[in-house]
């Protein structure tokens, strides 16, 4: 059993890294695999906003000619100034059910984050700062997950523990429950339309002819909504925001993308995506010919809607925005024929929003966890 450091521009041992969870997941029938040619060009080309923010190494664990385990271990330096913290981070955790192969690729990170002079390392973090590659499943094994959330085998939490891991954040996924939301619909709408009266407030789909004008007002709104408490994310200039938000682009459904303004100024939004996870099922990670023609046929075939971000300027947390903002995302749920909702993820501090959730109707039906460990 050997620790091998691999590096990212040498393609086959890349693909390696790559397509070492397809061993692990081989019997999961909900591991939904990510595109290799995506996840490729995103570790070798180092400019997604996590990657971009200082330097990070990938290290497997490689027994009798097979490769059991992997990590992306890395530093944000860009984070770390802004939190006034010295951490590191690792991502893309994928391992066999073996402690001792598991604790190879730590004390390899470790080794690694040593000249760095880190105090802390947390994880399973995003590679793109995103909620793609984020947390391990706690809860939630038997159903697919949405688009750009994870999928982890069930004794990860197991390895972690062992490993002296402590819980640093959880996140929970919601899925709705439709009994009663009907009529908690009627009882928001009635709410939202004298609050409108009230406060000159207007609730409208994103304008793909005025994107630029929309993402500058969704960026003023995560930037004012956000910074009050989420110190494990590290907070992007708009062209980051920016170019992220551009990325999908051509996955967007205007009418799961409601900004709400009050006389004219941005004061929340809600965003949500086709589950795009119900098509990349049937790539198997692959972008060709073939694959795109199952890619076209399978996305007209997408039930499930994800809402991913739902903000709202601090002064109206406590309005009728934040209900408006769920009516309205609500009614372009209905309007684009999809059945099945999940709202995720939301981080266990930020209580109004998940009150706001199952206030909504919404029922918790995944919980992620982060980890983090002191190295000092």
């Amino acid at each position: 059993m050997k620790l091998i450091q691999v590096n990212p521009q040498d393609k086959q041992i890349l693909k390696e890294f790559i397509r070492l969870p397809y061993e692990i997941y081989k019997k999961s029938p909900y591991w939904v695999p990510p595109l290799e040619r995506t996840l490729s060009q995103t570790i070798s080309k180092g400019t997604s906003m996590q990657l971009s923010s200082g330097p990070y190494t990938l290290l497997m664990v490689e027994e009798k000619g097979k490769y059991m385990g992997r990590i992306l271990v890395g530093v944000n330096r860009e984070k770390n100034l802004q939190k006034n913290q010295n951490e590191g981070y690792f991502s893309l955790f994928e391992c066999v059910n073996n402690i001792e192969i598991a604790r190879l690729l730590f004390e390899g990170a470790f080794n690694w984050l040593d000249k760095y002079k880190v105090d802390m390392v947390t994880g399973p973090v995003s590679p793109t700062n995103g909620d793609d590659f984020r947390g391990i499943l706690l809860t939630g094994f038997d159903e697919m997950p949405t688009v750009n959330t994870t999928y982890t085998m069930d004794y990860y939490k197991d390895l972690f523990d062992q490993l002296g891991f402590e819980k640093y954040l959880d996140f929970y996924a919601f899925k709705m429950n439709f009994t009663e939301v009907e009529t908690t619909l009627s009882r928001i709408k009635k709410l939202v339309e004298y609050g409108k009266k009230k406060t000159n407030l207007s609730i409208d789909p994103l304008n793909m002819k005025h994107l630029d004008m929309d993402v500058r007002d969704a960026y003023e709104i995560f930037i004012g909504a956000q910074q009050t408490f989420w110190d494990h994310l590290e907070v992007p200039t708009y062209d980051k925001f920016y170019d992220e938000f551009i990325s999908i682009k051509p996955l967007l459904d205007p009418n799961l993308i409601h900004i709400a303004r009050i006389n004219g100024v941005p004061a929340g939004f809600i965003a949500g995506l086709p589950d795009y996870n119900q098509v990349l099922y049937h790539l198997k990670g692959k972008l060709n010919p073939r694959s795109l023609i199952k890619f076209l046929y399978y996305k007209k075939k997408i039930t499930r809607a994800r809402m991913f971000m739902q903000f709202v300027i601090p002064k109206h947390q406590k309005s009728v925005v934040t209900p408006g903002l769920y009516a309205s995302f609500y009614e372009g749920f209905k309007s684009g024929g999809y059945k099945d909702i999940e709202a995720s993820t939301i981080a266990e501090f930020n209580i109004d929003s998940l009150n706001s959730a199952k206030g909504v109707g919404f029922e918790t039906s995944r919980i992620y966890r982060i980890y983090q460990k002191k190295l000092v």
